[in-house]
């Protein structure tokens, strides 16, 4: 039977699928490119804000490239304010936060899958509307009738943490948007560190969980 010509041989299908292929994989990068600058804007504009001086932080349109790189910005901003005292605060107030949280909610789910007690079931839909109060709606309260009633003020058991901090070069009048950025990129760092070093544990970590 000869071969219809309108039809397109083996050779000239495959040729088109794997053009076909390669223009989705382009498709593909370009999208996911776009997206990790999307994500990956904001920080590159606290690096480039945190080496300005505070005029050209509101320059039109903002640049994010300085015209002069002000290194200074890193060291007044440390000088300025206990950031070492910060980090030993975040520190101790984040492993103190995951011990007691692991510890906790590992004794609780132990007991709510495992034992049967009376109001169990109460018992746990208490807990869950408990979770479901909004964090902000709690500073007030926990102020009032843990920290200051206790007398944890200026304690480690009422402890403040960096973002404290760095909300101190802020204010309702002026905002020094340099020093501000600088002591953010101080903050972020470390945090950044340990995630890039430790990374593959936290993928291993989601994989067994059965969320990809």
């Amino acid at each position: 039977m000869p071969r219809d010509p309108s039809r397109p041989s083996g050779a000239h299908h495959s040729a088109r699928s794997a053009a076909s292929r390669r223009a989705g994989q382009v498709l593909y990068w370009c999208g996911i490119a776009l997206l990790v600058f999307v994500m990956v804007l904001p920080f590159l504009w606290m690096v480039a804000t945190s080496l300005m001086d505070e005029l050209a932080v509101f320059a039109y349109p903002p640049p994010l490239v300085p015209r002069t790189a002000r290194f200074s910005n890193y060291l007044n901003a440390w000088r300025a304010l206990p950031f070492g005292r910060f980090y030993l605060n975040s520190l101790a107030f984040s492993l103190a936060v995951v011990v007691g949280q692991v510890t906790t909610s590992a004794l609780a789910a132990y007991a709510f899958a495992r034992l049967h007690f009376p109001g169990r079931d109460r018992l746990f839909v208490l807990c869950l509307g408990v979770l479901m109060v909004p964090g902000i709606l709690l500073i007030i309260p926990r102020f009032l009738i843990i920290i200051n009633a206790v007398g944890w003020v200026d304690t480690y058991p009422g402890i403040i943490s960096v973002e404290v901090g760095i909300s101190s070069f802020h204010s309702f009048y002026y905002s020094n948007w340099p020093y501000q950025m600088a002591a953010a990129v101080t903050a972020i760092a470390p945090v950044l560190l340990i995630f890039f070093l430790a990374q593959r544990y936290f993928v291993r970590g989601i994989q067994l969980t059965g969320l990809k």
